[in-house]
């Protein structure tokens, strides 16, 4: 007998199916609370591939990337302006530390990608390091979004292709990669002419 049969893979993906709102609020939740507390969220555009499919489940990942990502600026943002924590001397030698070395981070294609192409940072979570500097609110949110799309339909493409081959059996998972891998491919390459016809771009 296996260990998950593919009754289960099935349930999950009919579940999914008739509950599509409660799905899509329950992985933009998640998002948000995991970029927060600075939690692991590599997965979810894996899951909400999964449930949702490719496609919605793509998108649907990157709304919930960029809604963790502006939640985490704006917090960056307001605690850099508002602290109580400012009335006390040690804190503020600390925040004069921090200063020194956040103010130096723009919103520029460069840190961007430093910042979202790294599978070792929680992508949304970055968003407190950028509310924390120089860098510009509408310079942040479209980049950061363009940034997040390869990290999230292509995981959305590779869990929506598991489901289908467990679930169904279907065959479509190694076209979906290869469509996804072709995708990032592209964008890798736009990215890599962008940079090298400028070593710096600034706001």
């Amino acid at each position: 007998m296996e260990l998950f049969s593919n009754e289960i893979f099935l349930f999950l993906k009919e579940f999914s199916q008739g509950n599509i709102y409660l799905i899509i609020i329950f992985i933009i939740i998640l998002q948000i609370f995991s970029a927060i507390f600075f939690m692991p969220c590599s997965y979810i555009p894996i899951l909400s591939g999964g449930l949702l499919g490719f496609e919605i489940g793509g998108v649907i990942a990157l709304i919930a990337q960029c809604c963790g990502s502006n939640i985490t600026f704006y917090l960056g943002n307001y605690f850099n302006k508002n602290s109580f924590l400012y009335k006390f001397k040690t804190f503020n030698k600390i925040q004069k530390n921090m200063n020194k070395n956040f103010l130096k981070l723009t919103s520029s294609w460069k840190n961007i990608f430093i910042f979202y192409f790294n599978p070792l940072l929680p992508g949304s979570s970055m968003g407190y390091f950028f509310g924390l500097s120089r860098a510009k609110r509408f310079s942040f949110f479209y980049k950061a979004l363009l940034s997040s799309f390869p990290g999230c339909f292509i995981p959305a493409g590779f869990g929506a292709g598991i489901i289908d081959q467990l679930a169904y059996g279907q065959t479509s998972f190694l076209l979906k990669m290869i469509i996804c891998s072709f995708i990032f491919l592209i964008i890798i390459i736009s990215l890599y002419k962008r940079f090298k016809n400028s070593s710096y771009i600034s706001d």
